[in-house]
């Protein structure tokens, strides 16, 4: 017979096993999929790979900075009026 606790611990286990297997899968898919054609793609086309990189980073950049201004200088909230 199971203690209570233990029993708690065994249910909880077998619910993150679709959470674990889908984490494990999107892994396998970045290592075994998409890096064998990024290798390919930087020796062929190695302007491609660089340009996406740089603007990826302008993209964070960007974020980043929208995020620190918002944080450091919130806007209030405009109530909506009828124009009465």
């Amino acid at each position: 017979m199971v203690c209570g606790k233990r029993k708690k611990k065994l249910r909880f286990g077998l619910r993150e096993i679709p959470v674990l297997w889908a984490y494990k899968r999107s892994l396998f898919e970045q290592t075994e999929l998409f890096l064998p054609l990024l290798f390919l793609l930087s020796a062929f086309i190695p302007w491609l790979v660089y340009g996406n990189l740089v603007w990826v980073d302008f993209m964070l950049a960007y974020e980043g900075l929208r995020k620190s201004m918002n944080f450091l200088v919130p806007h209030c909230e405009h109530s909506k009026t009828d124009g009465k």
